[in-house]
Order: structure tokens, then sequence, then C-alpha cells
């Protein structure tokens, strides 16, 4: 009977039931920024699962904690059923409707829309859902933001990535990760290997290394171990070296007009310690990552080699030279003995590092 007599409390009328709640929607209104909203992608495919995800996962963790009680308990589902209870977050209103814990949208889910993104109409819903997901305290693994990076570069939309560190706080996404940053300057070095080191797509590739550089100085992209923190990394500082030097090669004569290139190798060549080429492998994985390393220092220290200022200074350009031994070497030592089904089907680094040998 006690109970009975709390449920027509609590769910006497649709009026009595709204009533109850209006205070603490009004105050959740007040405090709770809108349910991240999603455009129009390139396929059908992507926008249902982009609306699974916002309908039936955002939606509701972004109601007030004691609309989720209601929401998802079985006590409460016929009475909610019935009464049709309205509430209204951002400026957008929402039923509170009885829903299952078991039956939202997973992990599994939001990895799927980012790997069902293509072009840049699909990327432009990375960053809401990234801020939706987090919300609702899905973290992803590091595997997985490392595929993301590699994906935005095979589609070009790196500039996507670098809208997400700049939210980190609300997207989760961070460089602090070596292989996340890593992975970042990997793509950035494809970008414009793809347009042979010249116009616009290398300096755009540029420009984006410099903002991640300065991200890294945010505490949120910061490893508190120096060893792997991004921004001292001879890969992170190598790229930003390929780069500019590529620039001044293409649009200066080879002139260093400010300085970078030389200042960029000289913080590479003094950070090299930290490359750890001889660190231990423990699987192919790993020997694959070094490679690609390891061509990425190499193809910045012979691009950097070239620029006059670099070229005109005999100390410096012996010990690039010294380095360029050493990579070979480390290189060398990775591909000799790789199985013969390995170097037939390359994987990415194993086909770099051949090139270079």
């Amino acid at each position: 009977m006690a109970q009975n007599a709390f449920g027509k409390r609590l769910f006497g009328s649709g009026s009595r039931l709204q009533q109850t709640l209006s205070p603490l929607v009004r105050r959740r209104c007040q405090s709770t920024k809108a349910v991240p909203s999603f455009t129009q992608s390139s396929s059908v495919d992507l926008d249902q699962k982009l609306n699974r995800i916002r309908q039936e996962l955002f939606v509701p963790m972004y109601f007030a904690e004691h609309q989720k009680r209601l929401i998802f308990r079985d006590r409460y589902r016929e009475r909610l059923e019935q009464e049709q209870v309205k509430i209204t977050i951002g400026n957008e209103e929402f039923t509170l409707r009885p829903r299952n814990r078991q039956s939202l949208p997973d992990k599994r889910e939001v990895n799927q829309a980012v790997e069902a993104m293509k072009n840049t109409q699909d990327w432009k819903n990375f960053v809401p859902l990234l801020i939706g997901s987090l919300h609702s305290k899905y973290k992803p693994k590091t595997d997985n933001i490392e595929k993301w990076v590699r994906l935005a570069g095979k589609s070009d939309t790196l500039a996507f990535i670098l809208e997400a560190a700049k939210q980190s706080s609300r997207t989760g996404f961070s460089f602090a990760n070596r292989n996340v940053a890593f992975r970042f300057a990997f793509e950035l070095h494809q970008k414009a290997k793809r347009a042979e080191f010249k116009g616009e797509q290398t300096a755009a590739a540029l420009r984006y290394a410099e903002q991640a550089a300065q991200l890294m100085e945010w505490a949120e992209h910061t490893n508190k171990d120096i060893a792997q923190d991004p921004k001292r990394q001879p890969f992170f500082i190598g790229v930003l070296t390929e780069l500019s030097a590529a620039c001044a090669l293409d649009q200066a004569g080879g002139e260093d007009v400010n300085g970078k290139v030389l200042s960029y190798v000289q913080k590479l060549l003094g950070t090299w310690d930290l490359a750890a080429l001889d660190r231990e492998l423990g699987s192919w994985y790993e020997t694959d990552t070094l490679l690609q390393e390891v061509t990425l220092i190499y193809s910045a220290l012979e691009m950097v080699r070239q620029v006059k200022s670099v070229a005109q200074d005999q100390n410096l350009t012996k010990s690039i030279e010294q380095r360029l031994k050493q990579l070979k070497t480390v290189a060398s030592k990775a591909v000799d003995p790789a199985p013969e089904e390995r170097k037939k089907q390359p994987t990415l680094g194993l086909r770099e590092a051949q090139a270079i040998l």
C-alpha cells in the first residue's frame, strides 16, 4: 500500500508529474549544453549510424541523474509510457521514455561510425561524435584513436583531428600518448609525400604540424614522462624539420628565410637519444612502427641538408650524414631478418624502409 501511495504521488497525473520534475529540469537547462547533433553525411548508412548513436546514447546520457533513474528502471516503464513527460535540453524538447542500458549503442558502434567516414562532409561529424561519446563515459582505446588518425590521413581530413585536439577537454582527444602523436606526424609526412613535398598540401601539412606543436605545450597534451613526451620526440621534431625544409625548397629557393629550418634540425639532433633506436621489439607491429619512425626521420634529414644554410655548415652536414648512416643500419637490421612473406607483401614501415635501402 505504501508503494502504491508513492506511485500515486509521483505519477498521479501528467501535470503533477511534470510539476514534480519542473524545478530540476529548469536547473538542468541553465547548466547543460545542448546534445551534440550531426550534419548530413555523404552516406545513408553513416547517417543511420550517427542518428542511432545520438537518439539512443547521447540523448539519455544528457538527461539529469534523476531522469536517468526514471527511464532506466523497469518499475517506472508503464507509467512513463502513459505520461509522455517532456523536458528541454538546450533548445530541444525530448520525451522521457523507458530505456534499457543493455540496448544502448556501444563503443564498437562509435568506432564503426568513425570508420565509415570517407570525406570532409562525413568528418564534420567527428568532433560532435567525440564530445557526445565522452559525455556518455565512452573513452576510446589508444589503438582506436591511432586508427582514427590514420583514417583521417587517408581521407585528407587531418584538420578535424586537430580540431578534436583543440577541444581536448570536451572530446578527450590528446597527443600526450606517444603512439597517437607519432601517427599524426607520420600522416602529415605522408600528406606531403603524396604532393611530392610541394605546393599547398605541403604548406598545409606544415601548418598542421606547427599547430600541433603549440597544442603540445598544453597540459592536456603533455606526457609527464619526458622520454615519452611527444613534443620532445625526434619523430615529431623530424616532421617539423622535413616540412619546413620542403617549404623552403619549394617557396624560397632553398633559403631558410626565418631560421626555422636550422632551429628544427638542431633540436632534432639534440633530442636524438629519445628516438630509442635500440629499443627492444617484441612483435612485428613494433618493428614496423620503428621502421616508420626511422624512415620519417631519414626523410627529414635528407630534405634538410638541401637547404642552403644547412648545406653551408660543414659540421652540421657531417652530423647529419652520420645520423643518416645510423638510420640505414637500424633499418637494415630490422629488414634483413624479416620473413620472406613479409618482404613479398610488405607492411607500411617495411615498404618505406626498403625504399631507403
